[in-house]
């Protein structure tokens, strides 16, 4: 998976997301309606039962939003961790194949440079015979001249 589907999975994942939780609006709205039925509640002066329901009611819905969230956050947790794998998996596999082809191409020119040095010392070796060959013709030639 490249780094471009990782970003577009996420992005539809994300989208997703948005879609099914409550947005600030619904969020303030939801709060208003349970702050105006508390005044009713105070003006009415209600009795305990009833505030004991309102608490109820309360309590359940903000358990029910607490279990979404954590739900979600878990189920976004498995599906990055997935796609880290993915992606750590495939990043291993190509860093794999480039030091196999970095090796192919080092072992080409080792081999290039080993036979330039072959060739220079066969040109060395050449070199050298023919210089001992000329000392010894110096040598003779001068013995002969003295």
């Amino acid at each position: 998976m490249t780094i471009s589907e990782l970003k577009r999975a996420m992005d539809r994942r994300f989208d997703r997301l948005e879609r099914t939780k409550v947005d600030k609006l619904e969020f303030r709205r939801a709060i208003t309606g349970l702050r105006t039925e508390l005044k009713r509640v105070e003006r009415t002066k209600v009795d305990k039962a009833e505030f004991r329901r309102a608490i109820t009611r309360l309590r359940t819905g903000l358990h029910g939003l607490h279990g979404e969230i954590v739900a979600s956050a878990a189920e976004t947790r498995r599906y990055v961790d997935a796609s880290c794998d993915s992606l750590r998996s495939s990043l291993r596999d190509e860093i794999a194949s480039s030091a196999a082809e970095t090796r192919r191409h080092f072992d080409v020119v080792a081999e290039a440079i080993r036979d330039d040095i072959r060739i220079l010392a066969e040109a060395v070796a050449s070199h050298s015979d023919r210089l001992d060959k000329h000392d010894l013709r110096i040598g003779a030639l001068e013995q002969r001249s003295v």
